[in-house]
Parts: C-alpha cells; sequence; structure tokens
C-alpha cells in the first residue's frame, strides 16, 4: 500500500481529496499568509501575534474574538 492510501486510510470517512489545482491554491494562499521557511515550516519568530491552543474550540474562540474585533 501506497504512503498516500495509509494517509488517507487514517482519516475519518468525511475526507475530502482536493484536485492538484485545489492543493495549489490552498499551498498558495497559505504561503502568503504565513512566513515559510526553506525547509517549509513556518517561521514562528516572523510571525507577531501568536495564540495558544490546546483544543479546536480553542482556536474556534480565537477566531470569533478576532472576526468581532473587526466589526
Amino acid at each position: 500500500m501506497a504512503l498516500f492510501d495509509e494517509c488517507l486510510e487514517a482519516l475519518d470517512k468525511d475526507k475530502i481529496v482536493q484536485s492538484e489545482e485545489k492543493t495549489s491554491e490552498v499551498i498558495k494562499a497559505f504561503m502568503a499568509t504565513f512566513p515559510v521557511a526553506i525547509c517549509g515550516a513556518i517561521d514562528w519568530t516572523l510571525v507577531q501575534n501568536k495564540y495558544r491552543a490546546r483544543k479546536l474550540h480553542d482556536i474556534v474562540e480565537v477566531i470569533k474574538k478576532r472576526k468581532n474585533k473587526l466589526r
């Protein structure tokens, strides 16, 4: 079994596999949003606003607060 197939199997049944074109769009948007080092990791030393999240709920709360500030 190929590594890609193993990854798909590890995900739940509701996964969506995007086209190469859509994947490319997402990667470009990600790289435009975050400073990415040569190794492909986010260079966190260049990110000004950081939030600690331990659970998905924590991330949702940060997004809601930031969204409310923009209004």
